[in-house]
């Protein structure tokens, strides 16, 4: 009898903290920092860990992993940035566009993203774009950035929110043959089930606990 009153005591505080309605949300985070990587873009041969596609979250594209020393040590997680510029070459004297994007599956829910912006060799807008399941925009958001080497500025923060978001690209107003940027420390924000789904769950299985302790009383 003790045992059934204490599951009761539970059930009517689970019953309690269902009204509760915030929506909780977990994060990933992408820094680039698991390889080694060289410091110029000459050194960096297309495809394997150093990019373009380089993957773990999400598939980046457009840019390749580079030693943050090539940016005045612009990093904001450790040693490396993920890097685009269409000034400079490959070792295989190959180009990249200027853009950096990723791509993800509908799935992973991703309701938000936040990403570091490190500026290169001259001032521009930087632009966070995100993007929906049918390449509908979800949500934008630019910021102006000073070249590195110049002081402060040369670094931001940006975000973007809404849900369903399956891809985003960034872009820089910088002039076609001076595009050189990077970014670093990408967090994507997923939805986690309501508190109430949680305990909806958590009152079942209390529930099956008291079932079985009845029989067994019998």
């Amino acid at each position: 009898m003790m045992y059934f009153k204490a599951f009761q005591r539970t059930l009517l505080a689970m019953a309690i903290l269902a009204g509760a309605s915030t929506t909780a949300r977990a994060g990933f985070v992408v820094d680039f920092d698991d390889v080694t990587a060289p410091a110029f873009l000459s050194d960096v041969t297309p495809g394997g860990d150093l990019g373009p596609d380089f993957t773990r979250f999400a598939t980046f594209g457009g840019g390749v992993v580079i030693n943050d020393s090539a940016y005045d040590n612009e990093a904001t997680s450790k040693a490396n940035l993920y890097a685009t510029s269409d000034l400079h070459r490959l070792a295989d004297n190959s180009s990249l566009p200027g853009v950096i994007s990723a791509q993800f599956a509908p799935s992973f829910g991703v309701n938000g993203i936040t990403l570091d912006i490190a500026n290169g060799l001259s001032a521009g807008t930087f632009t966070l774009s995100a993007y929906g399941i049918n390449n509908n925009l979800i949500d934008s958001v630019s910021i102006d950035l000073a070249a590195f080497g110049a002081g402060a500025g040369a670094v931001g923060t940006v975000s973007v929110f809404g849900s369903g978001i399956t891809s985003f690209v960034v872009i820089s107003n910088q002039r076609t043959g001076s595009v050189n940027f990077a970014i670093d420390t990408v967090r994507f924000l997923t939805a986690v089930p309501e508190p109430s789904s949680l305990v909806l769950c958590g009152i079942a299985g209390v529930a099956g606990l008291v079932a079985l302790k009845r029989r067994r009383t019998v």
